[in-house]
């Protein structure tokens, strides 16, 4: 008998071709490390969205949504010289919206 995938399991196939393709062609992605990002990106898909929502999710919205993580796991790169009081600060300053 075949084994179901599980929820992660999809959602880590899905998503992985997508992050690869992202760091081969935009240069600003590609100092991310692929498989941390996928660890980073799937937890949050599969606690933001049901499964049902998540296989209905066109891949233009999917890649936005990657993307967007994807330029926080930068920005994070960027910051990770700055002591925690100029990172508290910085993100103190950052609009504060819903990513998902």
């Amino acid at each position: 008998m075949p084994k179901v995938a599980s929820y992660q399991e999809e959602i880590t196939a899905r998503i992985s071709p997508i992050i690869e393709k992202l760091i081969r062609e935009d240069s600003l992605f590609q100092e991310l490390d692929e498989e941390k990002t996928i660890v980073i990106i799937a937890p949050l898909l599969e606690e933001h969205f049901s499964p049902e929502e998540f296989k209905a999710m066109p891949d233009s919205d999917l890649i936005v949504r990657i993307r967007r993580v994807m330029g926080g796991e930068v920005l994070i790169n960027l910051l990770s010289d700055w002591t925690p009081e100029e990172k508290a600060e910085f993100v103190e300053a950052m609009p504060k919206r819903n990513n998902w």
